[in-house]
């Protein structure tokens, strides 16, 4: 199959399954246009990627900007900024206001914003107001810039945790309409652009949903593929992909993204805080695109092509289960709960002259040489939990790396998720590389703890 035609399946792949439909985009502009009506001070603006039209569907969330009357602005310094009754206020007048027009919400003042809920599950439509103070500076396009509560940089979940622990909040230099202009421009150049990040959002949003502490950010990789099609600005949407996928890892070697606000700063900051093991996660899972891609570009059938994009978005080994797949159903809900595994290390029947004796996983930096056997177990149960509740402990073990070919030929990636134990009981240490074991706590239909530990095998 020629490029052009595997390029054209992949934009209709793209609009039939990741972009959203006219429909959620006319929800999102009733919704938004409903809020200005209610509001007395009509200075905002949408923010975020709806903003910037990257979303992809379902669309669950709006983010508002809501600037701060000049009164405000010139009485309070951000930093000193007690937003308490002015966000306290607001969301007693939104509340009486969409009662008054027949429209039932859910209105909270949180610490640092107004969330409007108009249904009670989280995939439904949400909107966050989050307050803004303009800066006496303006962007290149002849736009202001603002301070904004740092709230408005986290996802949605991620704001809830925060809303919950009460966790305060600084402000921080913004620049949201120097960041929609910017995309847009470079769409304009290539109409192709939204395509692309539309998906590489939905392979990110697999990935964090099949590992929970996936750390690469949306918008980071929002912003890289944006770097990637003004260097080559001629590109379709499946080369855009490749090169995506290509230079991933040259952008995580260190911060390269200055902050449009502040070019002292970086959004891309936090990659400095990854560690080695969910970098080499990262790295596994590029491997693992790059190897999906080069499998749909020798796909000579229409329904091919489509299943292997399907595999390349969904980020997983052949035959790997999560907990939350279908043959499993448990849904990860963060109830604050602790869950600690580990490993008691002994020796395996390939080194009985080996003289070290027993030892813990945790104890030694997570390292063991090949031949050894290791027997996981929980070292802190889980507590908390409803007397009525029957909590079940599920395991899963991972091989990661090249070289984990076993004697006949076939990759022993292994992915699989058992009852009460590891597969094997105990593990043997076989393949050279840094794997991971995992222990979750079910009950009900919910995954409520999880813990990792990873396991680094080399000869020694």
């Amino acid at each position: 199959m020629t490029d052009k035609k595997l390029n054209n399946l992949f934009l209709k792949y793209i609009r039939k399954n990741i972009t959203p439909f006219h429909k959620e985009w006319a929800i999102v502009s009733d919704k938004y246009n409903e809020l200005i009506c209610l509001l007395e001070d009509k200075n905002v603006f949408q923010s975020g990627s709806c903003a910037r039209f990257t979303s992809i569907k379902p669309i669950n969330d709006l983010d508002v900007v809501w600037v701060l009357s000049a009164r405000v602005e010139k009485a309070i310094n951000s930093e000193e900024l007690n937003l308490e009754d002015i966000l306290v206020d607001l969301a007693n007048k939104l509340q009486k206001e969409y009662k008054n027009i027949g429209v039932a919400v859910n209105v909270k003042p949180q610490t640092h914003s107004v969330g409007i809920y108009f249904g009670e599950s989280e995939r439904e439509f949400s909107i966050d107001i989050v307050p803004a103070l303009k800066t006496d500076q303006k962007n290149e396009y002849g736009d202001d810039t603002y301070s904004v509560p740092e709230i408005l940089f986290f996802s949605k979940n991620k704001r809830v945790k925060i809303y919950q622990g009460q966790k305060e909040i600084s402000w921080k230099k913004s620049d949201p309409k120097g960041y929609k202009e910017e995309i847009k421009r470079t769409h304009d150049d290539n109409n192709n652009l939204r395509k692309v990040i539309r998906f590489i959002k939905k392979w990110r949003w697999h990935c964090k949903n099949n590992y929970p502490d996936f750390p690469l950010k949306s918008f980071h990789l929002e912003l890289i593929v944006k770097n990637i099609f003004l260097e080559n600005p001629n590109i379709n949407c499946l080369e855009g992909i490749k090169l995506f996928y290509n230079n991933l890892s040259d952008y995580l070697l260190e911060p390269c993204l200055p902050d449009r606000a502040n070019s002292a700063c970086y959004i891309d900051e936090y990659v400095k805080e990854i560690d080695r093991f969910d970098r080499n996660e990262i790295y596994e899972l590029i491997d693992l695109a790059k190897k999906r891609i080069d499998q749909v570009q020798q796909s000579n059938r229409r329904n091919n092509v489509f299943d292997n994009i399907q595999l390349l978005l969904v980020a997983k080994d052949d035959n790997e289960q999560f907990i939350n797949d279908s043959n499993h159903g448990y849904k990860f809900v963060d109830k604050g709960l602790i869950l600690k595994i580990n490993g008691k290390v002994s020796l395996g029947k390939r080194s009985k002259k080996d003289t070290v004796s027993n030892y813990y996983l945790k104890d030694n930096g997570n390292r063991v040489s090949i031949g050894k056997e290791i027997e996981f177990y929980i070292s802190e149960e889980i507590n908390h939990i409803p007397e009525d509740e029957e909590v079940q402990y599920l395991w899963k073990v991972k091989n990661r790396g090249e070289k984990i070919y076993n004697k006949k030929g076939i990759r022993e990636s292994r992915g699989e998720i058992t009852e009460n134990h590891t597969l094997q009981n105990p593990e043997q240490t076989a393949y050279n590389g840094i794997h991971f074991v995992e222990c979750y706590a079910v009950y009900s239909d919910k995954c409520v703890a999880y813990d990792r530990i990873y396991v680094h095998i080399d000869k020694q």
